[in-house]
């Protein structure tokens, strides 16, 4: 791994067209490359896999239908995970560029797991509800 020290923007290609985009990848890099980065989104997978487990198949808090506190916790904290792993991939996209991000076989799973999951919080998209488990 790259060591990031210093500046940012005095880390950028000297007449960069770009500078701002070097500057959020530069960023990103950092962020991506922390000790902690990974470790910290393995245990929200793990969270994630803990509240999937306490949702009720058969409330559905979109339609008010058996939703109570608890449920409608749940059901929120899925938004939370999905902002959370949409972040992730955004932050790698970013410090990696879109190819080298995609040459990694888990990147591609994150990517289309994180392409479903926004595709399935569309309001009307019922088809996708059934790929929760792919979460």
């Amino acid at each position: 791994q790259q060591e990031l020290v210093g500046d940012p923007l005095s880390q950028s290609p000297q007449g960069s067209i770009f500078p701002l985009f070097e500057y959020v990848r530069i960023i990103s890099q950092r962020i991506t490359q922390h000790r902690y980065f990974d470790p910290v989104i393995v245990g929200v997978i793990f969270l994630n896999c803990a509240v999937l487990a306490m949702e009720d198949p058969v409330a559905d808090c979109e339609k008010n239908i058996e939703c109570n506190d608890f449920q409608h916790g749940v059901f929120i904290a899925q938004y939370v995970f999905i902002g959370i792993f949409t972040c992730e991939a955004i932050l790698k996209i970013f410090a990696l560029g879109f190819i080298k991000y995609l040459s990694d076989r888990w990147n591609v799973f994150d990517f289309i797991v994180v392409v479903l999951s926004l595709v399935s919080i569309i309001p009307g998209v019922e088809s996708f509800q059934a790929l929760r488990t792919v979460r």
